[in-house]
């Protein structure tokens, strides 16, 4: 049944799949984002398809006209790793207190009660030897870094509330599009033990996974793992040893990683629900790096010349193993 729905967060990484996968299924679509130049250049691309709203959502003005003749409501927007990190009061007001503007604005609204919120695995936390995979939606969060415990409350916040709610748990989900100049980016790499385990979910099975949530109404009360299954678990090292390998850049020094226990970003997941209900999971971490290397393409080539200055540049700002 075709719905209007707001989508938080709709260019974003995730957000730009759900929004495709929203447009599939017929819906109208509503999208509330932060206005920039690459922003107002994806709007345009969709033309009349859609109708953005710019602003935040800390402007309850802004909240209110989003909600316009909405049915239901998406939402993906939050300040992530590592930004929630360098600023975590800004990630409290985004993540929490926007979350809880935007729950009173639709308990006030005469028609907007369907709520799919983005939370994370994150909130499990990265202490992986203190339980057995994979993990499931009723184990203690316990999570242990901001943007885990911001996640956390927001699903706090959801759970009182009066609305029709889901709460999808994501996988790590990296964009096709990586860097390796920023630092903080390049030094999370290493907050990982080689034997970590992790489970990752491509982005626009993510994607299909919120729009079909929109529909499908046993899911709603539920909390629900985002993950690609078995196809998409490997371990930090291996993950990351792979990407390098697929921009022509060499393998990362194992003793640059985080030593002592299994220590990660979330775990393997229980997705057995998940995929039953939402029906997402269509490519597997081979897909991704494929797609990756295509997109690469010839500079792949090129990487490979300046390979042992990038991996030493990269390794520089591994914390261990000096």
């Amino acid at each position: 049944m075709s719905k209007t729905v707001l989508l938080t967060g709709a260019f974003g990484n995730i957000g730009s799949h759900v929004l495709r996968h929203l447009l599939a299924a017929r819906h109208r679509v509503v999208c509330l984002e932060l206005e920039s130049d690459r922003n107002r250049r994806t709007a345009a691309g969709f033309g009349d398809r859609i109708r953005v709203v710019w602003g935040d959502l800390l402007q309850p003005e802004v909240i209110r006209d989003s909600l316009a003749g909405v049915d239901a409501v998406v939402h993906m927007a939050a300040v992530i790793p590592p930004l929630s990190e360098l600023k975590p009061a800004l990630a409290t007001a985004v993540n929490v207190d926007g979350t809880a503007g935007l729950i009173r604005a639709m308990e006030a609204s005469p028609q907007a009660r369907r709520l799919v919120f983005a939370s994370s695995m994150g909130v499990a936390g990265q202490e992986q030897h203190r339980r057995q995979p994979p993990l499931t939606a009723d184990m203690p969060a316990t999570p242990s870094d901001h943007y885990g415990a911001t996640k956390l409350r927001c699903e706090e916040l959801v759970r009182a509330s009066t609305l029709e709610w889901s709460i999808l748990r994501i996988a790590a989900c990296p964009p096709m599009e990586l860097g390796t100049g920023d630092p903080s980016q390049l030094a999370i790499m290493f907050e990982a033990t080689v034997d970590g385990r992790a489970e990752f979910v491509h982005m626009d099975d993510a994607g299909l996974a919120f729009a079909n949530a929109v529909d499908c109404d046993a899911a709603i009360g539920k909390t629900l793992f985002i993950g690609g299954g078995e196809r998409c678990r490997t371990n930090a090292l291996d993950f990351y040893n792979r990407l390098l390998g697929t921009m022509g850049l060499g393998p990362l020094k194992p003793e640059k990683f985080r030593p002592g226990p299994t220590y990660f970003f979330g775990d393997w997941l229980d997705t057995q629900e998940s995929q039953a209900l939402l029906r997402f999971q269509r490519h597997s971490l081979d897909d991704y790096f494929t797609a990756m290397r295509e997109r690469v393409g010839f500079k792949r080539h090129l990487m490979r010349l300046v390979a042992p200055l990038a991996n030493r540049h990269i390794e520089r700002h591994s914390p261990y193993g000096r």
